[in-house]
């Protein structure tokens, strides 16, 4: 065995837009022939109902961190459009895969999609986070629900990406929790509210072990998650929550034959 840790510090974020439509922040990695789109969110989605508004206001945006920079998520309004397509919020989310817009109005659950090619092992996931959930939390109809309090979501799923018969899975909001390729999860069930960067460590639980052989041909994916409101894929969740997060670390092992 040899350890292996895979750090992601959310320095490089940059401004992107969709013709006519305001800019929004994206996140990118350094690669070996420069920067890659490896993470997902729904700023271009929102930014189709909050077309006046400024990157700034996105649900996820760029902030200081407990190091250099980190992420803000943020629960936000979608206005008069989502109000109307009861969708009227954006739970700020940030995921390790990327989001198919051309999804995001008609099937919500199937805009995100979740992972990236992972030839590793991985044992724990750790980072630093704050968390603080407004009160009021609202349904896909903006009904007050009295008795729910808000909750964020910190999660990782290690997944097969291809199927028996050699058909490329990639999981979404519909699978995601439920697929039977996922043979490891990492979640922090209950995210205590914290006003101050506070360190979390999650170890992955394993269902099976990894085959080595498909290890190395890439045919596993890793999925993080990050949400400020956990139901946010159902249009649940208090207008304001906020979940920010910094120095995640994917800490693995790798085998050596």
């Amino acid at each position: 065995m040899v350890g292996d840790t895979v750090k992601f510090d959310f320095e490089n974020v940059v401004k992107d837009n969709l013709p006519d439509l305001p800019q929004f922040y994206k996140w990118q990695e350094k690669g070996p022939d420069g920067m890659l789109d490896v993470w997902g969110s729904g700023n271009a989605g929102f930014s189709l109902s909050a077309w006046d508004k400024p990157a700034e206001a996105d649900p996820t945006i760029p902030i200081q961190g407990f190091e250099g920079k980190g992420v803000q998520l943020t629960t936000r309004s979608t206005g008069d459009l989502g109000k109307m397509m009861n969708m009227p919020i954006a739970a700020g989310n940030l995921f390790y895969g990327s989001f198919d817009l051309q999804s995001a109005l008609t099937n919500a659950l199937k805009a995100t999609k979740f992972g990236q090619p992972f030839n590793r092992k991985p044992i724990k996931f750790t980072g630093y986070y704050k968390y603080r959930p407004e009160t009021k939390v609202t349904d896909k109809y903006l009904n007050v629900l009295p008795n729910v309090k808000d909750s964020a979501a910190v999660y990782a799923v290690f997944y097969r990406n291809h199927d028996v018969n050699g058909q490329k899975i990639v999981l979404d909001g519909s699978t995601i929790k439920t697929s039977k390729a996922i043979i490891a999860r990492a979640d922090m069930e209950f995210v205590k509210p914290q006003n101050d960067w506070t360190p979390f460590e999650l170890t992955f639980t394993f269902v099976s072990e990894p085959d080595l052989d498909v290890m190395e041909q890439n045919g596993y994916s890793l999925a993080l998650v990050f949400s400020s409101s956990k139901q946010g894929d159902a249009f649940i969740g208090a207008i304001g929550s906020t979940l920010c997060i910094d120095k995640v670390r994917i800490i693995c092992e790798k085998e050596q034959k």
